[in-house]
């Protein structure tokens, strides 16, 4: 990220899915880049008391308020350290912006449907199974349960 603030700017299209992977701790997600607003370097977080422990307050985006979900505090990694390359990535869930706290970026990945397999735990924050042409397994988040759960 070296720093600089980066507009998301791509599409799923009829034949491919492209999904946007990312670290807590030493574990690889991803989610749907169709729904990533920005990716950038991690800002000063306003506290705000009362909130649920992963949730570490707000920033200031461009004039919006923007929550900040620590993901490796929401799905108790303990002892996440932070460092240059955490960053933030900011979604769009149900039409409010909010900033999910990673380890570290990864890659864009093209997949087709074919790659998808869902869950074995309906309850999971994680939706489905991605297999990477490499035949590794990568955990696609419910960004959704995982912020309103």
């Amino acid at each position: 990220m070296k720093g600089r603030e980066s507009k998301v700017a791509f599409e799923n299209s009829a034949e491919n899915i492209r999904l946007l992977t990312f670290f807590v701790g030493e574990e690889q997600y991803c989610a749907d880049i169709s729904i990533a607003h920005d990716i950038i370097k991690v800002p000063a977080i306003t506290y705000i008391p009362r909130l649920p422990e992963y949730i570490k307050g707000v920033i200031n985006l461009r004039g919006k308020v923007v929550p900040i979900c620590d993901l490796a505090l929401r799905f108790g990694v303990e002892g996440e350290e932070y460092d240059g390359q955490s960053c933030v990535i900011v979604f769009s869930i149900r039409g409010t912006q909010v900033g999910f706290l990673v380890k570290r970026v990864g890659d864009v990945i093209d997949i087709t449907e074919k790659q998808i397999c869902p869950t074995v735990n309906e309850r999971s924050f994680i939706s489905h199974i991605v297999t990477t042409e490499e035949g590794s397994f990568v955990k696609k988040i419910n960004l959704e349960e995982v912020f309103e759960a």
